[in-house]
């Protein structure tokens, strides 16, 4: 069931790319899938079409934390933060406490 969403949402995005939320949709299957590489692709171009988007933002963020990628995920955690959106189920104080130094 999974791979035929999968080939419907990518048929999607070569109709119509500048749909976030399909982004959005592509990264969420991609997540379920492994697929670690394609969900952040997904993702940050759910993110170039919208960057108020929420959705592609903690979808990137579940990825960079899943790949222990701090280095890119403790700035759009800042982003977010300033931004005034909750990122607050991203614990990665001790994570990242070696990006203050």
């Amino acid at each position: 069931m999974t791979c035929w969403r999968y080939c419907l949402l990518m048929q999607a995005t070569a109709l119509d790319a500048t749909d976030s939320f399909v982004w959005h949709r592509v990264g969420s299957l991609a997540l379920q899938l492994c697929k670690w590489k394609l969900a952040r692709f997904a993702f940050e171009q759910g993110l170039k079409l919208r960057a108020d988007g929420t959705l592609c933002l903690a979808g990137l963020c579940d990825v960079l934390l899943g790949l222990g990628d701090y280095e890119a995920l403790y700035p759009l955690l800042v982003a977010s933060a300033r931004a005034g959106v909750s990122m607050e189920r991203y614990d990665v104080q001790g994570r990242v406490s070696w990006y203050f130094r």
